[in-house]
Protein backbone atom coordinates (compact mmCIF):
# COMPACT_ATOMS: atom_id res chain seq x y z
CA UNK A 1 0.00 0.00 0.00
CA UNK A 2 2.73 2.28 0.84
CA UNK A 3 4.69 1.76 -2.58
CA UNK A 4 1.27 2.20 -4.30
CA UNK A 5 0.74 5.98 -2.48
CA UNK A 6 5.06 6.93 -3.42
CA UNK A 7 4.73 6.19 -6.68
CA UNK A 8 1.73 8.83 -7.11
CA UNK A 9 3.06 10.97 -5.00
CA UNK A 10 0.89 11.32 -2.25
CA UNK A 11 1.25 11.00 1.43
CA UNK A 12 -1.04 12.02 3.35
CA UNK A 13 -3.25 8.72 2.93
CA UNK A 14 0.07 6.97 4.69
CA UNK A 15 -0.22 9.62 7.30
CA UNK A 16 -3.92 9.40 7.95
CA UNK A 17 -3.50 5.79 7.36
CA UNK A 18 -0.78 5.47 10.49
CA UNK A 19 -3.11 8.11 12.78
CA UNK A 20 -6.02 5.63 12.15
CA UNK A 21 -3.37 2.67 13.32
CA UNK A 22 -2.20 4.71 16.53
CA UNK A 23 -5.67 5.27 17.53
CA UNK A 24 -6.89 1.95 16.86
CA UNK A 25 -3.97 0.58 19.25
CA UNK A 26 -4.55 3.23 22.13
CA UNK A 27 -8.24 2.43 22.27
CA UNK A 28 -7.82 -1.31 22.21
CA UNK A 29 -5.38 -1.00 24.73
CA UNK A 30 -7.88 0.93 26.81
CA UNK A 31 -10.14 -1.89 25.80
CA UNK A 32 -8.18 -4.83 27.02
CA UNK A 33 -7.49 -3.26 30.27
CA UNK A 34 -11.11 -2.17 31.03
CA UNK A 35 -12.25 -5.83 29.96
CA UNK A 36 -10.87 -8.14 32.30
CA UNK A 37 -12.03 -6.24 35.61
CA UNK A 38 -15.33 -6.14 33.25
CA UNK A 39 -16.09 -9.72 32.32
CA UNK A 40 -14.79 -10.83 36.06
CA UNK A 41 -17.00 -8.59 38.27
CA UNK A 42 -20.28 -9.30 36.45
CA UNK A 43 -19.59 -13.26 35.51
CA UNK A 44 -20.48 -15.65 38.60
CA UNK A 45 -17.60 -17.00 40.32
CA UNK A 46 -18.21 -20.76 39.28
CA UNK A 47 -19.14 -19.49 35.50
CA UNK A 48 -15.63 -17.68 35.19
CA UNK A 49 -13.53 -20.48 34.17
CA UNK A 50 -15.82 -22.26 31.65
CA UNK A 51 -16.23 -18.45 30.19
CA UNK A 52 -12.19 -18.07 29.33
CA UNK A 53 -12.15 -21.41 28.51
CA UNK A 54 -14.97 -21.20 25.88
CA UNK A 55 -13.18 -17.62 24.81
CA UNK A 56 -9.72 -19.24 24.31
CA UNK A 57 -11.84 -21.64 21.45
CA UNK A 58 -13.12 -19.50 19.94
CA UNK A 59 -11.06 -16.54 19.67
CA UNK A 60 -9.02 -19.10 18.30
CA UNK A 61 -11.29 -20.87 15.51
CA UNK A 62 -12.61 -17.43 14.55
CA UNK A 63 -9.50 -15.82 14.22
CA UNK A 64 -7.50 -18.34 12.52
CA UNK A 65 -10.61 -17.71 10.04
CA UNK A 66 -10.66 -14.82 9.69
CA UNK A 67 -6.71 -14.94 8.02
CA UNK A 68 -7.77 -17.65 5.72
CA UNK A 69 -10.50 -15.37 4.64
CA UNK A 70 -8.17 -12.31 4.40
CA UNK A 71 -5.47 -14.68 2.55
CA UNK A 72 -8.00 -15.66 -0.28
CA UNK A 73 -9.13 -11.85 -0.48
CA UNK A 74 -5.60 -10.89 -0.89
CA UNK A 75 -5.41 -14.10 -3.14
CA UNK A 76 -8.10 -13.61 -5.57
CA UNK A 77 -8.94 -9.42 -5.28
CA UNK A 78 -6.37 -6.38 -6.10
CA UNK A 79 -5.34 -4.81 -3.20
CA UNK A 80 -7.74 -1.92 -2.45
CA UNK A 81 -10.86 -4.14 -3.15
CA UNK A 82 -9.37 -6.70 -0.47
CA UNK A 83 -8.66 -3.97 1.97
CA UNK A 84 -12.14 -2.90 1.25
CA UNK A 85 -14.12 -5.89 2.21
CA UNK A 86 -10.83 -6.51 5.20
CA UNK A 87 -12.39 -3.15 6.68
CA UNK A 88 -15.85 -3.37 6.05
CA UNK A 89 -15.48 -7.04 8.02
CA UNK A 90 -13.87 -5.16 10.52
CA UNK A 91 -16.47 -2.18 11.08
CA UNK A 92 -18.99 -5.22 11.04
CA UNK A 93 -17.43 -7.07 14.18
CA UNK A 94 -17.40 -3.73 15.80
CA UNK A 95 -20.87 -2.87 15.42
CA UNK A 96 -22.24 -6.42 16.52
CA UNK A 97 -19.28 -6.11 19.60
CA UNK A 98 -20.43 -2.48 20.41
CA UNK A 99 -24.78 -3.85 20.46
CA UNK A 100 -23.55 -7.20 22.58
CA UNK A 101 -21.69 -5.04 24.94
CA UNK A 102 -24.37 -2.55 25.40
CA UNK A 103 -26.32 -5.36 26.22
CA UNK A 104 -24.51 -6.26 29.27
CA UNK A 105 -24.84 -5.53 32.76
CA UNK A 106 -22.56 -3.04 34.12
CA UNK A 107 -20.11 -3.66 36.65
CA UNK A 108 -19.33 -2.20 40.28
CA UNK A 109 -16.57 0.53 40.83
CA UNK A 110 -13.31 -0.76 41.79
CA UNK A 111 -11.52 0.65 45.21
CA UNK A 112 -9.92 3.36 44.49
CA UNK A 113 -6.10 3.19 44.85
CA UNK A 114 -3.78 6.36 44.36
CA UNK A 115 -1.64 7.45 42.41
CA UNK A 116 1.09 7.68 45.41
CA UNK A 117 0.65 4.72 47.35
CA UNK A 118 0.67 3.09 44.11
CA UNK A 119 3.97 4.73 43.69
CA UNK A 120 5.38 3.86 46.91
CA UNK A 121 4.52 -0.08 46.51
CA UNK A 122 6.26 -0.22 42.80
CA UNK A 123 9.38 2.01 44.41
CA UNK A 124 9.52 -0.44 47.15
CA UNK A 125 10.27 -3.40 44.67
CA UNK A 126 11.74 -1.11 41.76
CA UNK A 127 14.88 0.21 44.10
CA UNK A 128 15.79 -2.19 46.14
CA UNK A 129 17.89 -5.95 44.99
CA UNK A 130 15.18 -8.32 44.77
CA UNK A 131 13.89 -11.26 43.02
CA UNK A 132 11.34 -8.97 41.17
CA UNK A 133 13.78 -6.58 39.98
CA UNK A 134 16.45 -9.32 38.96
CA UNK A 135 13.63 -11.27 36.87
CA UNK A 136 12.09 -7.69 34.93
CA UNK A 137 15.52 -7.17 34.02
CA UNK A 138 15.57 -10.21 32.47
CA UNK A 139 12.37 -10.01 31.07
CA UNK A 140 12.87 -6.81 29.41
CA UNK A 141 16.33 -7.57 27.88
CA UNK A 142 14.61 -10.17 25.79
CA UNK A 143 11.52 -7.72 24.82
CA UNK A 144 14.28 -5.65 23.69
CA UNK A 145 15.11 -8.21 20.85
CA UNK A 146 12.24 -10.44 20.52
CA UNK A 147 8.90 -8.22 20.14
CA UNK A 148 10.29 -6.73 17.38
CA UNK A 149 10.57 -10.16 15.01
CA UNK A 150 7.15 -10.92 13.84
CA UNK A 151 6.24 -7.44 11.92
CA UNK A 152 10.10 -7.22 10.50
CA UNK A 153 9.88 -11.11 9.58
CA UNK A 154 6.82 -10.40 8.01
CA UNK A 155 8.27 -7.27 6.28
CA UNK A 156 11.79 -9.03 4.85
CA UNK A 157 9.41 -11.69 3.40
CA UNK A 158 7.43 -9.35 1.62
CA UNK A 159 10.14 -6.43 0.28
CA UNK A 160 13.09 -9.71 0.12
CA UNK A 161 11.69 -12.62 -0.67
CA UNK A 162 8.46 -11.65 -2.59
CA UNK A 163 6.06 -13.56 -0.84
CA UNK A 164 2.80 -12.84 -1.45
CA UNK A 165 0.29 -11.03 1.03
CA UNK A 166 -1.87 -14.46 1.11
CA UNK A 167 1.05 -16.55 1.49
CA UNK A 168 2.21 -14.00 4.59
CA UNK A 169 -1.37 -14.45 5.98
CA UNK A 170 -1.02 -18.37 5.62
CA UNK A 171 2.25 -17.76 7.49
CA UNK A 172 0.23 -15.85 10.15
CA UNK A 173 -2.23 -18.35 10.87
CA UNK A 174 0.15 -21.12 10.89
CA UNK A 175 2.23 -19.11 13.74
CA UNK A 176 -1.33 -19.05 15.65
CA UNK A 177 -0.78 -22.72 15.27
CA UNK A 178 2.15 -22.80 17.07
CA UNK A 179 0.63 -20.95 19.78
CA UNK A 180 -2.18 -23.27 20.29
CA UNK A 181 -0.10 -26.75 19.82
CA UNK A 182 2.32 -25.17 22.43
CA UNK A 183 -0.67 -23.95 24.81
CA UNK A 184 -1.74 -27.12 25.11
CA UNK A 185 1.02 -29.32 25.71
CA UNK A 186 2.27 -26.51 28.36
CA UNK A 187 -1.26 -26.74 30.09
CA UNK A 188 -0.35 -30.20 30.74
CA UNK A 189 2.83 -29.86 31.70
CA UNK A 190 4.08 -26.72 33.62
CA UNK A 191 2.35 -27.98 36.66
CA UNK A 192 4.69 -30.51 36.65
CA UNK A 193 8.03 -29.00 35.74
CA UNK A 194 7.66 -25.69 36.99
CA UNK A 195 8.49 -22.65 34.78
CA UNK A 196 11.63 -22.54 35.07
CA UNK A 197 11.63 -25.57 32.52
CA UNK A 198 9.12 -23.98 30.21
CA UNK A 199 11.39 -20.78 30.16
CA UNK A 200 14.72 -22.08 29.41
CA UNK A 201 12.91 -24.44 26.60
CA UNK A 202 11.02 -20.92 25.03
CA UNK A 203 14.75 -19.63 25.40
CA UNK A 204 15.93 -22.51 22.97
CA UNK A 205 13.18 -22.01 20.66
CA UNK A 206 13.67 -18.43 19.91
CA UNK A 207 17.82 -19.01 19.64
CA UNK A 208 16.30 -22.06 17.35
CA UNK A 209 14.71 -19.37 15.78
CA UNK A 210 17.23 -16.93 14.94
CA UNK A 211 19.71 -19.44 13.40
CA UNK A 212 16.93 -20.55 10.92
CA UNK A 213 16.55 -16.86 10.07
CA UNK A 214 19.96 -16.18 9.42
CA UNK A 215 20.56 -19.29 7.59
CA UNK A 216 17.69 -17.74 5.44
CA UNK A 217 19.43 -14.30 5.12
CA UNK A 218 22.90 -16.10 4.29
CA UNK A 219 20.78 -18.41 1.52
CA UNK A 220 20.88 -21.38 2.83
CA UNK A 221 17.68 -22.39 3.57
CA UNK A 222 14.54 -20.83 1.24
CA UNK A 223 10.90 -21.84 0.55
CA UNK A 224 7.77 -21.88 2.02
CA UNK A 225 8.17 -24.80 4.34
CA UNK A 226 11.13 -23.11 5.67
CA UNK A 227 8.91 -20.01 6.61
CA UNK A 228 5.98 -21.93 8.04
CA UNK A 229 8.56 -23.93 10.39
CA UNK A 230 10.17 -20.58 11.24
CA UNK A 231 6.49 -19.20 11.98
CA UNK A 232 5.34 -22.04 13.74
CA UNK A 233 8.34 -22.33 16.29
CA UNK A 234 8.20 -18.18 16.30
CA UNK A 235 4.21 -18.53 18.25
CA UNK A 236 5.33 -21.71 20.11
CA UNK A 237 8.20 -19.62 21.48
CA UNK A 238 5.96 -16.42 22.33
CA UNK A 239 3.30 -18.93 23.99
CA UNK A 240 6.09 -20.58 26.55
CA UNK A 241 7.32 -17.58 27.52
CA UNK A 242 4.24 -15.92 28.20
CA UNK A 243 2.45 -18.49 30.11
CA UNK A 244 6.02 -19.18 32.21
CA UNK A 245 5.55 -15.47 32.94
CA UNK A 246 2.23 -15.79 34.10
CA UNK A 247 2.70 -18.32 36.32
CA UNK A 248 6.09 -17.54 37.80
CA UNK A 249 5.58 -13.62 38.33
CA UNK A 250 2.88 -14.74 41.62
CA UNK A 251 5.98 -15.97 43.01
CA UNK A 252 8.16 -12.87 42.92
CA UNK A 253 5.84 -10.29 45.10
CA UNK A 254 3.63 -10.61 48.64
CA UNK A 255 0.07 -11.47 48.38
CA UNK A 256 -0.95 -7.65 49.36
CA UNK A 257 0.90 -6.42 46.53
CA UNK A 258 0.31 -9.30 44.12
CA UNK A 259 -2.11 -7.94 41.18
CA UNK A 260 -0.99 -3.80 41.15
CA UNK A 261 2.63 -5.15 41.07
CA UNK A 262 1.57 -7.24 37.92
CA UNK A 263 -0.35 -4.16 36.08
CA UNK A 264 2.90 -1.98 37.09
CA UNK A 265 5.43 -4.97 35.28
CA UNK A 266 2.81 -5.29 32.54
CA UNK A 267 2.90 -1.32 31.93
CA UNK A 268 6.77 -1.44 31.66
CA UNK A 269 7.09 -4.24 29.48
CA UNK A 270 4.26 -3.14 27.31
CA UNK A 271 6.35 0.33 26.94
CA UNK A 272 9.52 -1.33 26.51
CA UNK A 273 7.51 -3.95 23.32
CA UNK A 274 6.76 -0.91 21.90
CA UNK A 275 9.39 1.01 21.48
CA UNK A 276 11.79 -1.54 20.83
CA UNK A 277 10.47 -2.00 17.28
CA UNK A 278 10.47 1.39 16.53
CA UNK A 279 14.44 1.58 17.63
CA UNK A 280 15.08 -1.28 15.78
CA UNK A 281 13.42 -0.13 12.42
CA UNK A 282 15.64 3.25 12.34
CA UNK A 283 18.86 0.69 12.07
CA UNK A 284 16.82 -1.66 9.49
CA UNK A 285 15.56 1.05 7.21
CA UNK A 286 17.71 1.21 3.93
CA UNK A 287 18.88 4.76 3.75
CA UNK A 288 20.44 4.27 0.28
CA UNK A 289 16.31 3.81 -1.23
CA UNK A 290 14.37 6.42 1.22
CA UNK A 291 11.51 6.35 -1.26
CA UNK A 292 11.33 2.47 -1.91
CA UNK A 293 10.38 -0.12 0.37
CA UNK A 294 13.42 -2.18 1.03
CA UNK A 295 15.37 -3.41 4.04
CA UNK A 296 18.99 -3.03 5.69
CA UNK A 297 20.05 -7.13 5.68
CA UNK A 298 23.14 -6.25 7.39
CA UNK A 299 21.55 -4.62 9.99
CA UNK A 300 19.01 -7.30 9.97
CA UNK A 301 21.56 -9.88 10.41
CA UNK A 302 22.76 -7.81 13.37
CA UNK A 303 19.44 -8.27 15.14
CA UNK A 304 19.58 -12.09 14.47
CA UNK A 305 22.70 -12.42 15.95
CA UNK A 306 21.65 -9.83 18.86
CA UNK A 307 18.18 -11.77 19.34
CA UNK A 308 20.42 -15.68 19.53
CA UNK A 309 23.17 -13.77 21.62
CA UNK A 310 20.57 -12.25 24.21
CA UNK A 311 18.59 -15.87 24.26
CA UNK A 312 21.81 -18.12 24.92
CA UNK A 313 23.08 -15.88 28.09
CA UNK A 314 19.48 -15.97 29.66
CA UNK A 315 19.85 -19.24 29.61
CA UNK A 316 21.80 -19.46 32.68
CA UNK A 317 20.27 -16.35 33.97
CA UNK A 318 16.74 -17.79 34.05
CA UNK A 319 18.46 -20.92 35.56
CA UNK A 320 19.14 -18.79 38.87
CA UNK A 321 15.23 -17.92 38.98
CA UNK A 322 13.61 -19.13 42.41
CA UNK A 323 10.35 -21.02 42.25
CA UNK A 324 8.30 -20.11 45.77
CA UNK A 325 5.82 -22.78 47.65
CA UNK A 326 3.53 -19.86 49.06
CA UNK A 327 -0.20 -20.95 48.70
CA UNK A 328 -1.31 -17.53 47.00
CA UNK A 329 1.49 -17.77 44.29
CA UNK A 330 -1.33 -19.76 42.10
CA UNK A 331 -1.07 -19.05 38.48
CA UNK A 332 -2.60 -16.28 36.47
CA UNK A 333 -4.83 -17.34 33.31
CA UNK A 334 -6.42 -15.70 30.47
CA UNK A 335 -7.41 -16.02 27.19
CA UNK A 336 -4.01 -13.85 25.95
CA UNK A 337 -1.78 -16.74 26.56
CA UNK A 338 -3.37 -18.61 23.98
CA UNK A 339 -3.60 -16.65 21.11
CA UNK A 340 -2.02 -13.26 22.14
CA UNK A 341 1.00 -13.87 23.43
CA UNK A 342 3.02 -10.84 22.25
CA UNK A 343 0.34 -8.31 23.14
CA UNK A 344 -1.12 -10.64 26.08
CA UNK A 345 0.93 -8.87 28.93
CA UNK A 346 -1.04 -5.78 28.26
CA UNK A 347 -3.97 -7.28 29.60
CA UNK A 348 -2.53 -7.29 32.78
CA UNK A 349 -2.46 -3.47 33.30
CA UNK A 350 -5.45 -3.71 35.50
CA UNK A 351 -5.35 -4.26 38.95
CA UNK A 352 -8.36 -6.55 38.73
CA UNK A 353 -8.86 -9.26 41.12
CA UNK A 354 -8.30 -7.45 44.73
CA UNK A 355 -10.71 -5.06 43.77
CA UNK A 356 -13.87 -7.89 41.68
CA UNK A 357 -13.22 -10.49 44.48
CA UNK A 358 -16.92 -12.31 44.45
CA UNK A 359 -15.88 -14.22 47.44
CA UNK A 360 -14.46 -10.92 49.75
CA UNK A 361 -17.71 -9.54 49.43
CA UNK A 362 -19.25 -12.32 50.99
CA UNK A 363 -17.11 -12.14 53.78
CA UNK A 364 -17.67 -8.59 53.86
CA UNK A 365 -21.13 -9.01 53.97
CA UNK A 366 -20.95 -11.58 57.03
Amino acid sequence: LGDVYKRQGLSWPLALFVICIFAFCFFRAIGGSAQVPWFYAILPEKSRGRFFASDQIFSSISSIATLCLCAFLFNYLDLFQALFWEFLLAFGGSVLSLISLAALADSPKPKPQSVSQTGQIAKSYLTKPSDYRYYLGVHLLLVCCSTSLPPFATYFLKVAQNVSASQILTLVALQSVGVIISAFLVKRTIDFVGPRSIFLLALILIATLACLWSAILQGYLSGFGVYALCYIVMGSGACLWFTANINYMPHLMQKKDLHIMLAINASIVSVVSGLAPVLWGFLLKDPSNPLESTMNLAWFQVYFVALFSVSVCLIPAISRIRVTNLDYAKPFSLAAEIWRPFRGVTLFTSNYPDAYDSRKEKNDAL
